[in-house]
């Protein structure tokens, strides 16, 4: 690849608030303030993976948040083919899953590049026999799966809650989730605590994969719920791209667990299911509360700070020793 595809990786521009928004000074200022609080960083868990693709000397993530290398080239599979066969019922929903591209850009994209993008389907889809590289090109793009490490900070009182200013994604948005089409710029504006933590992160310990990428860039933070177990703080499976979506996501599989069908896979009980229904009950009557009780348990909904590492040619893909993960870990 071009060495220039990313030349400004190791760039931090800090202004003193982004964006046009009255509330931006306002979230600019809790950011500065729960990072005081919560000065401890730790990584939570295995990285997630996604695809991003480069065109016109641009990098943009198209998607994140996988749970394994296999995982995102299937994910990357599927969005292919829902840009070059939009009819196809097969598909996941493009309202939920974005394509490759807006929706404006697909008809010349099919027409130019329709039997290369099929064609580089049958090479990544793993349920077709799809290698396991980390990088294509077609008709000018180059498509790489990529790694995103996500942080968490911590307190003396355990992990960083969600903040007041924190809101969902608007329903417009694309999959309803700002990891979609993310533009990768380094040297786009960031506020000062956002630039002190890439600082932070870019002063950690090495290695050869972060030599060779030791820019960073923050993806739109996620949030999920973390359990206090008798050992600390342990991180629930469900991320979302918003705290409202985070509750929802909760409150929905509590409900569910009266499903007879659920019950008959969990063995699920009728003390249970009243238990299930109370917490749900408990955390729609919660509201904008963080800290909260499931299942007998304290539970906090946090936030998850993805990054991607990045460097003069671009967002850092796939490492050998990930593919050794697998959807479910």
């Amino acid at each position: 690849m071009d060495a220039s595809s990313m030349p400004a990786y190791n760039m931090i521009n800090i202004t003193g608030v982004v964006g046009d928004d009255p509330l931006d000074a306002l979230r600019a200022h809790q950011a500065a303030l729960s990072a005081h609080a919560h000065p401890q960083l730790r990584v939570l868990g295995h990285p997630r993976f996604g695809a991003a693709e480069q065109t016109e000397g641009r990098w943009r993530l198209l998607f994140g948040g996988d749970n394994s290398p296999e995982h995102a080239r299937r994910t990357l599979a599927s969005r292919i083919r829902g840009t070059v066969r939009p009819d196809d019922p097969d598909e996941l929903p493009a309202s939920r899953f974005p394509n490759l591209v807006p929706e404006d850009e697909r008809p010349a994209l099919r027409e130019a590049f329709g039997a290369e993008l099929r064609a580089l389907v049958e090479r990544i889809d793993p349920e077709l026999g799809g290698d396991t590289g980390a990088e294509w090109a077609v008709g000018g793009r180059r498509y790489r799966i990529v790694r995103s490490p996500a942080l968490m900070r911590f307190g003396p009182e355990g992990p960083e809650p969600v903040h007041d200013t924190d809101t969902d994604p608007p329903p417009g948005l694309p999959g309803r989730d700002p990891q979609h089409w993310f533009v990768l710029d380094p040297a786009a504006p960031t506020t000062l605590t956002d630039g002190l933590l890439r600082m932070e992160i870019c002063r950690g310990p090495g290695g050869p994969e972060q030599d060779a990428h030791p820019g960073v860039v923050l993806l739109p933070v996620r949030f999920l719920f973390v359990r206090r177990g008798p050992d600390g703080w342990i991180p629930t499976i469900w991320e979302e791209a918003g705290p409202g979506l985070a509750r929802h996501r909760v409150i929905d599989y509590l409900r569910h667990t009266g499903d007879p069908r659920f019950r008959e896979l969990t063995g699920t009980t009728d003390e249970d299911v009243a238990q299930a229904a109370r917490d749900a009950d408990a955390l729609e009557a919660a509201d904008q509360a963080a800290d909260v009780t499931i299942e007998d348990e304290p539970h906090r909904l946090c936030r998850l700070m993805p990054i991607l590492r990045v460097g003069p040619d671009g967002p850092e893909p796939v490492r050998p020793e990930d593919e050794a993960l697998n959807e479910y870990f």
